[in-house]
Formats: structure tokens, sequence, C-alpha cells
């Protein structure tokens, strides 16, 4: 009897075990952990992680990570030459394209991504090339070097409606194009909003609408407010 309650105890513990592995969730992305779940944020340790959430959005419209988390854990240092393909407006041929656009929750926690490049004359061109729907958040990026064409800027390219920029800065950095320009944003578009962002020590050219922030704005808009404090508050500025 002693063994048949053994045997029926070791069964039910084993049963547990597959009940509650079978209701693990997968990751959403391929080769990065997390379900993008605000409660299990897909967490991003390095370049390799960032390419891959690049590589991802750029296979399909539907890749637009939309109610998906992110949040990055460690300091970036890009260490070598090799282009930084902007996540979000690029599609999978890595031509510009509003179509494919990033609408996830991007938490930089403020780790400093520094010494990416993008140099590739396009539209949409920055970290982030066109986002739409999405949060981009305690981002600092320094040491960046942007080339592209028109709606381009070290952070993000092109900001579309929904969209909510704040809480970032970007430092030591050069940005050239063309066409709305500027360090931390190219184009705002009038549904969505930039605040609370910074930038020192950077070269900025272009031929029109040419900004310090951001290169054009469709609304009246407040960048720089209260959240700079949490920039200073970190040491971030």
């Amino acid at each position: 009897m002693k063994l048949a309650y053994c045997f029926i105890f070791v069964m039910s513990l084993s049963l547990f075990a597959f009940s509650q592995n079978s209701q693990k969730k997968d990751a959403f992305i391929p080769g990065l952990k997390g379900t993008g779940d605000k409660n299990d944020a897909i967490l991003l340790n390095n370049r390799k992680d960032l390419d891959t959430l690049s590589y991802f959005v750029r296979q399909s419209q539907r890749n637009n990570c939309k109610g998906r988390f992110f949040k990055l854990q460690n300091e970036i240092v890009f260490k070598d030459s090799i282009n930084f393909v902007p996540i979000g407006g690029r599609n999978s041929n890595n031509q510009a394209d509003s179509n494919y656009v990033f609408s996830g929750n991007f938490d930089g926690n403020y780790k400093t991504i520094s010494g990416f490049i993008i140099n590739d004359n396009q539209n949409y061109t920055g970290f982030f090339g066109y986002i739409k729907n999405a949060e981009i958040a305690h981002v600092i990026i320094k040491d960046a070097t942007v080339k592209g064409n028109d709606y381009c800027a070290v952070l993000c390219g092109f900001c579309g409606e929904g969209s909510l920029l704040h809480t970032s800065s970007v430092r030591m950095s050069m940005i050239d194009a063309n066409n709305y320009v500027g360090t931390v944003l190219g184009y705002l578009s009038l549904n969505s909003t930039l605040r609370g962002c910074k930038y020192t020590g950077c070269n900025i050219f272009g031929k029109q609408n040419v900004g310090d922030i951001c290169g054009y704005s469709e609304r009246a808009n407040k960048m720089a407010d209260d959240k700079l404090n949490e920039l200073k508050i970190k040491g971030n500025l």
C-alpha cells in the first residue's frame, strides 16, 4: 500500500509540473525571452537583441509589436562600423516603408546606447525609424552617427499618431539628412506627443525643417517639462 501511495504522489507531482509548463506562453519574438506582456517584458541585453527586434519588425506589417513591452537591461556599446537597421520604417528588403511600424512600449531603463552608425540615405532613419501608437521612454543615446534622407533623427525619424516619446536624451552625436531633421525626433505628427527630452553636444546638418530637438511638429508641443527632472535624477542629461 505504501508503494502505491508513493507512486500516486509522484504521478501527481509530475502532472502538476506538466500542467504548469503547459501554461507557460511561448516567447513573442524568436530568439528573445519574454511574451511581451506587461509583467513579462521582453528583455534586451545586447546589440544582437536589438538587431533581432529590428529584423522581426521588418519581416511583416503584422510584426508591429502593438501592446508588447520591451526593456533594456544593459548599457550597449556598438564596437564596429556595421550599420544598425532602424526599428520600424524598413521592409523585408531593408527599404524605407511607412507600412512597417513599431507600436510597442520600449523602456530604455536609463541605460546608455552608444556608438551606433546608420548610413543608408533613406527616409525614416534613426534608432527608431517609424513609430505609431507606441511609447518610447528613458532612452539615452550618445556618440551615434546617423545619415539619411527625410524624416531623420538620432532617436526617432517619424513619430506617428497615437505615440508618446518622452524622458529621453541624445548626447555627443551627429545627424546629417535633408528634410525634417532633428537630434531626438525628425517629424512629430498631430496626434502624438514629445516631451521631457534633451540633446547636448550634437551636430545637426539638414536643408529644410531642421530643428534641435525636433525637426518639424504638426502641433504646438511642450517639449521640455518636469519629465526632465527624471533624467537629472538619473544623472543622464
